[in-house]
This record gives structure tokens, C-alpha cells and sequence, in this order.
């Protein structure tokens, strides 16, 4: 055998080495890079407005050390009238999965940016009926307000009397003036309404004394965001109406808003994405499990955001890696199981499953 051969032979044999290294690192590299989604979260500088949903897609990726998915997050004013701004720079640096817990006002500026497959986007909280039925790539895991109003004036309905106070908050109007449209269209007739539309972050409770010292039913206090001054406004009509019903919108389950509400927590029902925590065990451990790890009770949107981040993971398992084709398999099934409840979806991608009256509340979200 010659002696070039011999280093033929050798020469051969490291290159086949070396390119088995090469697939091997290249494989490797395929199997363990991360699928980036983007989630919003409103903040004031570099204030973040609640913690709820970060905390929660944090506490996601602590329980879930080997997820497909890697995090990015994005701080947004909440005050910004259009909010395309908030994707735009995601967007260009080529990242295809957002989850938003924008409201209605805001996310209804962006729809353009999730009409083609270039991304897709989960929405868990603007309920909006101008985002529904529409043919794009954004997904919703909550009830929009067509539903979700419905709902709230059937139990309505049901209440004994006739006298109906409705307040109703003017900011976020693209979500509480639709609903309150929604609303009057299946209220029953036989109710006596007085509605009041005002900012309820300016509420003084030493205007309302003159309209309060009529007699009212019931209360419905239209408003979205979590605001605390809900409980404020509850809080008041229980004082001079002590057995009345007060209904709020789904948007009213935190505890904070409930702290605010005082005795008044004893009259609210909560017509709410979730179940009450004591009568699902599902929701009650992720809730103990968030408060020992955080410290305190999450607002629901975290329920929400976890739920987005199981259904992404889900379709990366099954083989799904675009926009498309992650759209086309949540799609295909009708019902998605997470571990805080089912998914429900139209052809559209719009949630459809109902929500569930939460009262006797106890101060958990």
C-alpha cells in the first residue's frame, strides 16, 4: 500500500469526522433554538402599569424550563392612541408570534399588521365586535362584546325589579360604548334604565349622592381595565341601596378593585371568563402557585396569557412552526385543551365558549 493512500485513507476519514460533527452541531442547533413570542406589556416609562401578565409568561417559562418558546418582552405606553407602533420594530426584526393583553381602543389599530401570514397574534383581552368574524391572523381567547354583553343582560333579566342603573366608564370607549349598544338590544323592556356615562378615574363620590338617593334594583357597572374605582363606585350604591344586586363585566375581577369595594363584595357577581377559583381546581392551584411564587393574587389576564403560551407550545409539538400553518391546526380541532380549561373556537379564530356568573367572591381574581 502507498504511502499516499495511506494518507488518502486518513484524510478521508477525518473529512467524514468532521462533516459527521458538522450535521451533528447542525441538528442540534435545529432541535434546541427557540421560537420567539412577544408580549406586550403597558407600562409608564419603564413602570410597568400591573405586573399580572408578565409575571405570569415568566412564571410560564419557570415551570416549563425546556419550552420550544423563548420570550421577548415589549413595555407600551397605554396611552398611545395608535398602537401599531408597539409591533412595527418586532415585526421588522422578523419576529412572527405576539401575545397582547392591548384593550379594545388600542388593538384596533393594528389590524392591519395581522392581515397577512407574516405573523400571528393572540389576543386576550380586547373584546371589540370590530375584530370579530375577520378573516386574519389574530386569534381571541375571550368572549367578544356581542357575547359577552348578552350573557350580562340575560342575567340581568332574571333579577327581580325594574329600575336599572347602568355606569358606564368613557375611556376604552371602543369597548364600552359598543357594549353598552350590545346591551340595550337584549335587555328586557320591562327595565326602567338610567345610564351615566363618565371617566371612572375622575369619580367623586359627593356627585352621585343626588342620583343615588333615587331607588335602583340593581346596578351594571360598564367599565373594563381592572380599575379599582369600580369597587369605589359599587361600594357607594351598596351604601344606600345594601340589598341590591351590582353586575360587572368580566373585567372587574381583581382583587385590588375587590379590597375597594369593601362590604359592597358581598352583593357582586362577576359575569367572568373563569370559573370562582373554589370550584375549579385547575385555576385555584395555578393561583396558589402564582401567589407562593409572586407573592400576591394575579389579575385574570394572567389565567389568559398562560393559556396563549400552552396553545403556541402545543402547535410547535405537533410540527408547526409558521404563522399559517400554527393558525391553520388551532383552527382544525374544535375544542384546545390547556391546564386552566378549554379553548373554544370559531372558523374565525374568535372565542365562543361561555362565561360564568362569579360571585360570593373571596378576594381572589
Amino acid at each position: 500500500m502507498s504511502p499516499n493512500f495511506k494518507e488518502n485513507k486518513v484524510l478521508a476519514a477525518m473529512t467524514t469526522a468532521v462533516l459527521a460533527v458538522v450535521v451533528y452541531a447542525a441538528h442540534s442547533y435545529l432541535w434546541t433554538a427557540k421560537v420567539t413570542v412577544s408580549l406586550d406589556v403597558p407600562a409608564v416609562g419603564q413602570q410597568i402599569y400591573d405586573p399580572s401578565g408578565l409575571d405570569a409568561a415568566r412564571f410560564y417559562f419557570e415551570e416549563n424550563p425546556d419550552s420550544a418558546l423563548a420570550l421577548k418582552e415589549i413595555l407600551y405606553d397605554p396611552k398611545l392612541a395608535n398602537s401599531q407602533s408597539v409591533f412595527t420594530t418586532t415585526l421588522n426584526d422578523g419576529d412572527q408570534f405576539f401575545i397582547t393583553s392591548q384593550p379594545s381602543s388600542m388593538l384596533t389599530t393594528a389590524t392591519e399588521l395581522f392581515e397577512r401570514p407574516q405573523a400571528l397574534l393572540i389576543n386576550t383581552a380586547a373584546a371589540s365586535s370590530a375584530l370579530s368574524a375577520r378573516d386574519d391572523f389574530m386569534l381571541r381567547l375571550i368572549a367578544d362584546t356581542g357575547q359577552e354583553q348578552k350573557t350580562i343582560a340575560q342575567y340581568i333579566n332574571q333579577l327581580p325589579g325594574n329600575r336599572l342603573l347602568v355606569l358606564q366608564d368613557s375611556s376604552n370607549s371602543g369597548y364600552t360604548d359598543n357594549a353598552y349598544r350590545y346591551f340595550l338590544n337584549e335587555i328586557n323592556k320591562n327595565w326602567e334604565i338610567t345610564h351615566y356615562r363618565f371617566l371612572f378615574k375622575d369619580f367623586r363620590p359627593d356627585s352621585f349622592e343626588p342620583l343615588l338617593a333615587h331607588r335602583f334594583d340593581a346596578l351594571y357597572v360598564l367599565g373594563g381595565n381592572f380599575q379599582p374605582n369600580m369597587g369605589n363606585i359599587a361600594q357607594m350604591f351598596h351604601q344606600s341601596h345594601p340589598n341590591a344586586p351590582i353586575v360587572l363585566t368580566p373585567w372587574a375581577r381583581s382583587n385590588l378593585l375587590y379590597e375597594f369595594a369593601g362590604p359592597a363584595i358581598k352583593r357582586m357577581v362577576i359575569l367572568s371568563h373563569y370559573p370562582n377559583s373554589a370550584d375549579d381546581s385547575a385555576v385555584a392551584n395555578y393561583l396558589k402557585r402564582f401567589e407562593q411564587r409572586f407573592g400576591y393574587q394575579p389579575l385574570a389576564i394572567s389565567l389568559t396569557i398562560r393559556q396563549a403560551l400552552e396553545l403556541l407550545e402545543q402547535a410547535l409539538a405537533a410540527g408547526h412552526s409558521s404563522p399559517e400553518s400554527i393558525k391553520r391546526y388551532l383552527l382544525s380541532r374544535p375544542e384546545q385543551s390547556t391546564s386552566l380549561g378549554t379553548i373554544i373556537f370559531d372558523e374565525y379564530g374568535d372565542s365562543v365558549q361561555p362565561l360564568h356568573p362569579v360571585s360570593n367572591l373571596d378576594r381572589k381574581p
